[in-house]
């Protein structure tokens, strides 16, 4: 009876402490998974998901060339009011009360770029496990996609990758409250890229799109508060369409010109 109860002992002993292991090494995945439903219901952004554009029609009206940071594109309006350029944003106020900015960091040179490069391609490797040609847009689009109800994974890889791409989405994301428009994937030409925000429904539209060759440029879409300017979607995408570099137009020279034109 003794060596019975002896026996039975070690084998709860190896039982506790094989609990105990797995318990260790599934800590991890545990934790982000919990913390991923948890996340979800702190920040409602993080369910949102892109989806295709609802309207893709073309602005078709009269339109005014601008340039900047190297490309030239088409916007409805010509009626500017002032112009600004800081920290590598140029920003366009008309006084209709529509407010235009854009950014690219494709300005950035030498040792800093070399920096964000390899900081890049240490978060794609976390991210997507691979290498990959076009490093800018394919981590946007992995951390946007990144769910924070998926399943429970026993991979302690899968489980970072869930847990990193929801860190970067996370950034990536307006408040809910300031995106109720949802977020859009776009494809026009050599572009593609995100939408978050309908200029129909949000105060703030934003467009991130990246070219064939995975630089990255920034416009930002704003009405004042008091106005009654309207923005609609063919306008953006008129921009979008329109959207071409320009090479004899220098990063660092602000947008100059502008010339009114009928299509």
């Amino acid at each position: 009876m003794a060596v019975k109860m002896r026996t039975w002992g070690l084998v709860s002993l190896r039982v506790f402490l094989l609990l105990i292991m797995a318990a260790y090494l599934l800590s991890f995945q545990t934790f982000t998974y919990w913390q991923g439903h948890q996340a979800a219901k702190r920040q409602p952004e993080l369910n949102v998901f892109p989806r295709q554009i609802r309207d893709e029609s073309i602005y078709d009206g009269r339109v005014s060339k601008y340039a900047a940071w190297g490309y030239e594109f088409e916007l409805p309006w010509s009626d500017v009011q002032s112009t600004a350029d800081a920290h590598g944003v140029h920003i366009i106020e008309f006084r209709s009360g529509v407010r235009t900015s854009m950014s690219t960091p494709n300005g950035v040179s030498g040792q800093e770029a070399r920096k964000e490069a390899d900081s890049r391609e240490r978060s794609l490797r976390e991210l997507l496990g691979a290498q990959t040609t076009t490093p800018n847009y394919d981590q946007y689009r992995a951390a946007l996609y990144a769910d924070p109800n998926a399943p429970f994974t026993f991979s302690l890889r899968q489980a970072r990758r869930n847990s990193f791409g929801l860190l970067l989405k996370a950034m990536y994301l307006p408040r809910f409250d300031a995106m109720r428009g949802g977020v859009f994937w776009l494809q026009s030409g050599k572009y593609r890229g995100f939408q978050f925000g309908d200029p129909v429904r949000d105060a703030v539209t934003k467009v991130v799109l990246f070219d064939n060759e995975d630089k990255k440029i920034e416009f930002c879409f704003s009405k004042k508060n008091g106005t009654s300017s309207i923005l609609s979607q063919a306008e953006i995408n008129r921009l979008i369409q329109s959207l071409r570099p320009v090479s004899q137009v220098q990063p660092s020279s602000p947008p100059l010109s502008m010339k009114a034109a009928v299509h």
